[in-house]
Formats: C-alpha cells, structure tokens, sequence
C-alpha cells in the first residue's frame, strides 16, 4: 500500500462577512451569507488534530471568497461598495471582521502553529486580501511568521503535482477579476503612489451588481442571495414580490452585458461583443407583445436581451436559443407587471415562467453547467488528474475521461427552489406557489436554509500519483479520514 505523502484538503466560499442578526425576531438574519462559523472552526481544529495521521504532511487550501467584503456595510452615502481600493480602511475593515468570527481565525492560527500548510486562494467577494496592508493584517492575525503559509492573488492556479485547483471565476464573465489592473494598484500602494483612474482595478459586473443592486433589495427580501438557481428563479420571484424593483433587473440586465464582454468562448479566451444575429426572432416576439405593453418597454426588453447574446462566439446559441422564445415569453408578463395588481393575480404568470424556465440540473451532484464543466475538461486534457473549482457554492463530483472534477460547495446558507412541487397539477401547483412566495415575502425563510458545508479531500503519493479524490460532508460524528 502507498505512502501518504501529501494530505491535501478543500474548501471554499466561506463567506466571512456582513454583520450577524441584532435580535431573535423572524425574518431577521443580518446581512451574512455563512451562519455556521463554530461548524467551521470545529473542521479546521479537527484538521489541526487528525489532517495528517497516516499521511506525511497535510494542507488545507481556502480556494477563494474566504472573506465576503461585498457584504459589509460601509456607511456614508454608500453603504454598499464594489471594491475598497484604500488599503488601510480595507485592513481596518479586516480587523473587524477578525473581532465577529475570532473562532475561526483562532483556529486557524492553531493550524498552522501544529505544523500543517495553510494556502489561500483570491475569489471575487474578497478582492481587497491582494492589497498589501490586509495581507500583513491577515499574515498578522494568523501568526504566519516561519510557518508553512501561501497567499496566491496573482490570477495564477494552484498546482499540487496532477492536482489543479482555481476559485472558477474566471469562467463566469459577470466575475472575471482585472488583476492586471489589480496588479498596477498593488504596485501603486506599495510605493505609496496614486493610480489614476482609468489605470486603477475595476471591479467585475458582478461585484458592481451586488454592491449596486442586490444589497439594496436585500434589506427587504434576504433571500436574494441564497436562493438558487438565481435566473430561473430568484428574478422571476422578486418581480412577482416586488415589481418596483423592474428598473434594478433592468440595471442587472446592463450589466450582464458587461458581464458577457468578458465571458470565454468555446476555446477558453474572452472574445469582444459582435453582431447580434436573430433579428427575425425579436421582431416575431416583439409583435406578440406589443398588444400587451408599451413598444418602449419591449425595445429596452429585447435590446438588453440582444446585447447579451453574442452570436459570434456559439457560446448561448444551444442554451439560449429556447429561452428567446418560451422562456422570454413566460418571463415578460412577470417582468411588466404592476404592484397595484394584487400578488394572487401575479402569481398564476410567475407559475408558468418557473415551468418554463425550470432547469434542475445546479442540484444534481454529477451534473456541472457547461461554462464550468469545459475548461474542467480542458484541464485534465493538458494532463491533469483532479480538477477543484469552487465559486458556483454548488458541490461537484463528476468523472472526466481519466480524470476527475470536483467543486466544494460553500459553507455558506443556500435556499433550494424545490422544483418537485412544479410537478403537481396546475392548481395544487399554485396552491403551492402561493404559500412558498408569501413566505419569503415576510422573511420566514429559516425553514427554507440549508447547510450542507463540503470539503474535498486529496491524498497523493510520493510520485505525484492521485491515491484518493472525493467529495466529502463535514460532520462532527465521523473521522475526517
């Protein structure tokens, strides 16, 4: 039997960040993501206890969004920002969010105090761990000095032998980071310089979304940012709640076409916006709404939709090509409807766009979306054996040719939009709709959470020869090895 010479552990999306609940009414759960942070220092002192029995040594890697600085509330006129490029308030931010979930970092200091290998990933909620003030802030916090510590901030992936593991957002274009311009700003800072403006980092569509539009909504409705799958289901309910908040769609719409200026195409590279194709198909669709709503509104519906669809690349053509009719169909009556027509008589249209758009495939463990599963391929085509993303906070484990592909969920809340309820007939369907959409109209979402915080676990020989790669559940009753 193999030696264990490298003991190699995984996790992801650990959303430390935002401020917890200030009281025990229902409803009210701050602005966090991740609830279960005792859960998650009881993993890492088990690691610092057990990561390494039979094994020689043992890491463990935070492959991005360790920190959430997207969710913290920075006061002043904007409480919510994209990306805080001043290093010092960064760091002092830092600090605070140290002081909210000590037992973690606590946990982590002792990690590394017993000898272990801690490596840390950039995501795209935690950006500002690349300036260098948070980073000797953090380097600080965990006692790093003459321990086995890595920070990798540079875009680079992290290669263990056959073993490659990459946060995956540089495969979804609402969050490729700019570390080139990232890089000039780290550059700038360390000689005390200041970037102008148009040389400075800017941050990703996605981050602008979330410090622009969902946090906004998010105050109101905290299921914004746990329930999944987001387009097929979140949009569609927060329209049919709350049909105010058409112009943050439209906003969102906007910047998905930012967001698709980034996105790569079939070979891997980031292609620029070409021609739209498909004109005769909006032209069908635009006629057919037009008896319902303004020729405005369908303009500005269908010219966001146009821009973000990029014929030239084939990347949607497969994917999309249902949706510009059955999908924006079903979704139009939900997207123009009005907040003085009661919920009752809006839902029957949110019930048919949630069946037409229905798509279960993000709950399916063994089934990844496309835009992941192809640079996975990719990977272990140019000779890799394991392939670990995280980003999607959606576990993995499916088996590519001679390799394999994993991603480590997230320790942080999800809401699963329960499909199987779609499946009733009609009525005892809207029945259904009725109940579940009032509830997260009130806030009575806790019975909807749920946690399911993973890990992957790698051991690999002496030769770089993959002796076990797997998925795992963390829990307290069972060993970790």
């Amino acid at each position: 039997m193999s030696v264990v010479a490298h003991r190699v552990f995984c996790i992801s999306d650990l959303h430390l960040g935002g401020n917890y609940a200030t009281s025990d009414k229902a409803g009210e759960r701050g602005f966090r993501l991740c609830t279960q942070t005792p859960r998650l220092a009881s993993f890492i002192q088990r690691l610092a206890q057990e990561g390494n029995i039979g094994a020689k040594t043992c890491e463990l890697v935070i492959n991005g969004d360790f920190i959430d600085f997207l969710a913290e509330d920075w006061g002043g006129e904007s409480s919510w920002v994209p990306f805080v490029s001043a290093d010092k308030p960064a760091a002092a931010r830092l600090s605070e969010i140290v002081a909210r979930d000590q037992v973690v970092f606590d946990a982590l200091r002792e990690f590394l105090a017993a000898g272990h290998s801690l490596t840390i990933l950039l995501g795209n909620h935690d950006v500002e761990l690349s300036l260098p003030a948070v980073q000797r802030g953090l380097e600080r916090v965990l006692d790093t000095d003459g321990k086995r510590f890595r920070f990798i901030s540079d875009g680079q992936a992290y290669v263990i032998g056959p073993v490659i593991i990459e946060h995956g957002n540089r495969y979804d274009g609402w969050n490729v980071i700019d570390h080139d311009g990232l890089r000039r700003t780290r550059s700038a800072q360390s000689r005390g310089e200041v970037l102008s403006q148009d040389r400075s980092f800017c941050p990703p569509a996605g981050s602008l979304m979330v410090a622009n539009v969902m946090n906004h909504i998010k105050s109101r409705y905290p299921f914004v940012d746990l329930l999944k799958p987001e387009n097929e289901a979140t949009i569609p309910l927060l329209l049919t709640l709350a049909p105010e908040y058409r112009d943050h769609l439209m906003q969102v719409m906007k910047l998905g076409v930012q967001a698709y200026r980034h996105t790569p195409n079939r070979d891997g590279e980031h292609p620029y916006l070409g021609d739209i194709a498909g004109e005769g198909a909006e032209s069908a669709l635009s006629n057919l709404l037009e008896s319902h709503v303004s020729k405005e509104e369908v303009r500005e519906f269908f010219g966001l939709l146009g821009e973000a669809l990029p014929s030239h690349t084939g990347r949607f053509q497969d994917e999309i090509a249902g949706m510009t009719f059955a999908g924006a169909l079903s979704l139009f009556p939900v997207v123009t409807g009005s907040s003085s027509t009661p919920l009752s008589e809006r839902l029957p249209a949110l019930l048919t766009a949630l069946i037409t758009l229905r798509d279960e495939r993000p709950f399916l463990i063994t089934q990844e979306n496309e835009e992941y599963l192809k640079p996975a391929k990719r990977l272990i085509e140019r000779g890799f054996k394991v392939v670990l993303f995280g980003h999607t906070h959606l576990a993995k484990k499916v088996p590519i040719s001679q390799g394999l592909y994993l991603n480590t969920g997230t320790w942080a809340d999800l809401i699963r939009f329960p499909y199987e309820q779609l499946s009733q007939d009609r009525t005892r369907a809207l029945h259904w709709l009725t109940g579940f959409a009032r509830e997260l109209e009130s806030g009575r979402i806790e019975q909807h959470i749920i946690r399911i915080p993973t890990y992957a676990h790698v051991d690999l020989s002496d030769d770089g020869v993959v002796l076990t790669a797997d998925l795992h559940e963390f829990s307290m009753e069972r060993q970790l090895i």
